[in-house]
């Protein structure tokens, strides 16, 4: 019943903010039943689509991270993370406790890595849809393949945020009853 009122309410208001974007987005069923945004962040197509991209942008980030997190659980690469400071892959724990060993420098290459990335490399191009920004090397997909795709990496975006936050609480759950 408060979702017909809510949507009577856009559609009057249809003439002064555009929002077919929202009720036809990719993404948007299922799980949540239809839209949910109960603090009205996707207010307008702008700030819809700007959710759009962060979502996407925060989903490869967990996956990334999934991976990493499991990948040095069971495989160390040989060298040294830093040779000025002596300091072997070995050296480094697993899970949260690696944030303490690596050196200032290394947080400050990560980040100035990732403003990088962030301010010249994964800029969106004009006219391509949210998340797209992999460029003409990139493979292409027609319709309605490229929609089934986007959605998969939606979900598997929104899992891996879920699963790297249950990984993390975990891993400091363990740590606090094991002391």
């Amino acid at each position: 019943h408060g979702t017909t009122r809510r949507r009577r309410r856009r559609r009057s208001h249809s003439a002064l903010v555009t929002r077919p974007a929202i009720e036809d987005m990719l993404g948007r069923g299922g799980e949540t039943n239809g839209v949910w945004d109960p603090l009205n962040f996707g207010k307008d197509e702008q700030s819809l689509f700007r959710r759009r991209v962060v979502e996407l942008k925060h989903g490869r980030i967990a996956l990334l991270a999934v991976v990493g997190y499991l990948f040095t659980q069971f495989f160390t690469f040989p060298g040294y993370l830093s040779p000025s400071n002596g300091i072997h892959f070995s050296d480094v724990p697993n899970g949260m406790a690696a944030v303490s060993a690596v050196p200032l420098l290394g947080w400050l290459q990560i980040i100035a890595f990732a403003g990088y990335a962030e301010t010249k490399l994964l800029q969106k191009f004009n006219g391509n849809p949210a998340g797209d920004v992999g460029g003409d090397k990139w493979q292409r997909y027609e319709e309605p393949i490229k929609s089934q795709k986007l959605l998969i990496e939606l979900k598997n975006g929104r899992l891996a945020m879920l699963g790297m936050t249950g990984m993390l609480v975990g891993e400091r759950l363990c740590a606090l009853f094991t002391q």
